[in-house]
């Protein structure tokens, strides 16, 4: 198998998990946020959402739902909050410093997504000795367009900026999509053997 197909298939395999993963977690974040309630709410206008096979009764919107957590959560409450609990018996961990109507999963699922497409696509640069930081870039100056070589150094900042830095503009799903086709576009124009636009190195 050549190096451009591994990359090809880890990297499929890795972005159709991480979608999954989204659409299930944030399915389930909407089941469970009062400001999604009714049926006419515009959460549920588009997906991803739970509902009903046809022909079944339809899920009733009309209150949220509770999700039982695992055991890895509860012991990681445990952690955080030294078993402490309020009055109201909810534990005392750090409310989302987000607005309500935002989702908690997406950017957590969106950064980890942009953090493993990026080191796929470093796997296989290192491979092909190509550009995958501002060193190899520098080396690639003359070799590919330089609106390439600027895209992946934007690219390798913005992975930097997730991997490194304490604060950082959020990512989303839609960023982490447009980062996953710009890494697959690059690699597949110019580091594909069968691609008519090869780098010979």
């Amino acid at each position: 198998m050549s190096n451009f197909l591994n990359y090809k298939n880890l990297s499929t395999k890795s972005i159709c998990d991480a979608a999954m993963s989204f659409d299930l977690a944030r399915s389930a974040e909407k089941m469970m946020n009062w400001e999604y309630i009714g049926d006419d709410n515009p959460a549920w206008k588009n997906g991803p959402y739970l509902s009903s096979p046809a022909n079944k009764k339809q899920i009733d919107r009309s209150h949220p739902y509770c999700m039982r957590s695992s055991i890895y959560m509860r012991a990681i409450a445990g952690i955080v909050v030294e078993n402490e609990f309020n009055g109201s018996g909810k534990t005392k961990i750090p409310a989302s410093q987000l607005d309500p109507y935002k989702s908690r999963v997406e950017p957590i699922i969106s950064k980890l997504v942009i953090i493993e497409q990026f080191e796929l696509f470093k796997a296989f640069m290192i491979c092909c000795d190509g550009p995958y930081n501002k060193k190899q870039v520098n080396k690639w100056v003359g070799k590919l367009p330089q609106e390439i070589l600027d895209k992946i150094s934007s690219l390798t900042l913005r992975r930097n900026e997730l991997t490194h830095d304490t604060d950082y503009e959020l990512p989303t799903m839609k960023e982490a999509v447009e980062f996953f086709y710009a890494l697959r576009f690059i690699c597949g124009k110019y580091f594909d053997e069968n691609s008519p636009n090869f780098v010979f190195i």
